[in-house]
């Protein structure tokens, strides 16, 4: 008997008898309409063999999908999800049954296929993960309708955001209060320079020199906390060497022992990885603030006395290996880690602990530069930073620095004490600030040199061309108006001009320095400036220029 669908057949069922005319008409009816009820149950089972195929084939290619993906019925059924959502659902379900899904990460699951407010993707907060929605009605094969979910994990992409938000914000701060750094140095360094004037004189009383001692011991205060708001900003001028840490955090930690309470432990331990060495490019001075800092923070969370570690190690990140931190690239770093058994940081405070002026301590315990100081100095040592804490447990500082690859540098040699003196070498300054560039005329004339102001770029190339070889040295404020010291310096580059020039700056760029310094300037002086450093780099810079000119015409 042919087995028939639709008028079509599928194959034949065949009943066999030894008797001839068996069968009746009604049997063949019989067996006729069995064959078309077999041919359909075949029919069936390869509809639903191909169904199941297709199924595999179709979760299959779901399961290789990186985002998850969830098909609800419109009663909010689970139909079908991919082997991501099997790992999303759990947490953003919170325990919930998934046969009906009521919510996701706490919301309900009709504002979730509604088209966000602002974007296209819904976010939701899981347990510290995030995760982003995208809803979609859809119609099944058999023609019902549904909704398709689309769930990304966006944990990470928040955390870079986060990051580079908050840096941002930080480089707006830090910009604004390099500004107000600049004129305060402007403003202290008369003061500083008229006081150290009239401290050498010998008429003077011990009334009236405990006065001038004051004056200039406020404005070293103010000086170094001018210092901290450079130091956040990333304006300070950075004397940077090759640098091995592990001795130098040695030196270090011997002098905050005589400083830090008994009660308080301190203990320094190292883990190499490439050997014992933890070179960096950096200010010596300026990693000395930053470790200080930290130590101190450490010591006011422990009234009570503790633990602080500080702890070396050596991190090599590969080219497909995630960073610890968005802003750190592949290759070789030193971590540096600071951490104490101390009352710990609330969460909501964290966020805000590297802020200027930002501090929990009661008045006169803290001016909320520290930490402040010390996010600037990691970030101009090209650097990374993050905090981990916990209430009642400690609080923990991983620092990382890119190692140093090339041979050590030269390390500045320490001036004598004293005053050295001129002898009756004429200066041009050029300064903007009409204040400091009086007090800077006073206080050459007493350091014996003769000075000439010009108050921009443009007034001192009118006056070098003149005669620029009656110039001894070139004293240039960065910052001017119409023409800045680095144009002007450029200029008389340009026009061959050979006087020494000798930058001074309230604030600038460390990049902005090396730049002058690799083009041929002298030694840079940093606002506000000291008498002794002013006398010290005079004398040096001039001497070693006569010193030169003495040495080509032996050659000549």
């Amino acid at each position: 008997m042919p087995m028939r669908v639709g008028g079509r057949v599928l194959g034949v069922m065949q009943v066999q008898s030894y008797r001839l005319d068996a069968y009746t008409q009604a049997d063949m009816d019989l067996l006729s309409g069995l064959a078309n009820v077999a041919a359909v149950a075949v029919q069936n089972a390869r509809l639903l063999a191909q169904t199941e195929a297709h199924t595999r084939q179709l979760q299959y290619l779901l399961d290789e999908i990186p985002v998850g993906v969830v098909l609800l019925d419109m009663a909010c059924h689970l139909q079908l999800s991919n082997k991501q959502a099997k790992v999303y659902l759990p947490l953003l379900l919170d325990g919930a049954a998934d046969d009906e899904v009521m919510a996701l990460g706490q919301r309900p699951l009709p504002e979730l296929l509604q088209p966000p407010e602002s974007g296209l993707w819904h976010e939701l907060t899981c347990n510290g993960r995030y995760f982003s929605l995208i809803s979609r009605k859809i119609t099944f094969l058999n023609n019902q309708n549904g909704w398709m979910l689309v769930i990304q994990e966006i944990t990470e992409i928040k955390e870079i955001q986060n990051h580079l938000q908050e840096q941002d914000r930080l480089a707006a701060v830090g910009q604004l209060a390099a500004g107000i750094a600049h004129d305060f140095n402007n403003i202290l360094a008369v003061i500083l320079l008229y006081a150290q004037l009239l401290g050498n004189n010998p008429q003077l009383n011990k009334k009236q020199k405990i006065y001038l001692s004051t004056i200039v011991s406020q404005s070293n205060r103010a000086s170094s906390l001018i210092q901290q708001i450079l130091d956040f900003s990333r304006r300070s001028i950075l004397e940077r060497q090759a640098l091995n840490l592990k001795p130098y955090l040695k030196e270090i930690i011997q002098f905050m022992q005589r400083t830090l309470p008994e009660n308080i432990d301190i203990t320094i331990t190292t883990h190499t990885v490439w050997g014992d060495d933890f070179t960096i490019f950096a200010d010596p001075t300026r990693i000395q603030q930053l470790v200080m800092n930290l130590c101190l923070n450490g010591r006011d969370a422990m009234p009570d006395g503790g633990q602080l570690v500080i702890h070396l190690s050596q991190v090599e990140i590969a080219a497909e290996e995630k960073s610890p931190l968005p802003d750190m690239g592949n290759g070789r770093w030193v971590q540096l880690t600071i951490s104490d058994t101390g009352q710990g940081i609330p969460a909501n405070i964290l966020p805000h602990i590297f802020d200027p002026f930002f501090t929990t301590k009661s008045a006169g315990k803290g001016n909320g530069l520290g930490l402040a100081q010390v996010y600037g100095i990691v970030k101009q040592h090209d650097g990374a930073i993050t905090v981990h804490s916990e209430l009642e447990h400690g609080t923990t500082f991983d620092i990382y620095f890119p190692v140093y690859q090339q041979q050590a540098v030269l390390t500045p040699q320490s001036q004598a004490d004293g005053l050295p003196l001129g002898q009756n070498e004429q200066i041009l300054v050029v300064e903007d600030n009409a204040s400091l560039a009086e007090t800077l005329v006073n206080t050459l004339e007493s350091l014996r040199y003769r000075p000439v102001v010009a108050k921009n770029g443009r007034e001192a190339l009118a006056i070098l061309n003149n005669k620029p070889h009656e110039f001894a040295l070139i004293l240039s404020d960065i910052i001017m108006p119409e023409m800045d010291g680095i144009a002007l310096f450029e200029e008389i580059l340009a026009r061959q001009i050979t006087v020494p020039f000798v930058p001074m700056t309230g604030y600038t760029l460390d990049q902005t320095v090396a730049d002058l310094r690799q083009r041929g300037a002298e030694m840079v002086l940093q606002k506000p400036i000291n008498l002794k450093d002013l006398a010290v780099t005079l004398s040096t810079v001039i001497q070693k220029q006569s010193a030169s000119s003495e040495q080509n015409r032996d050659f000549a």
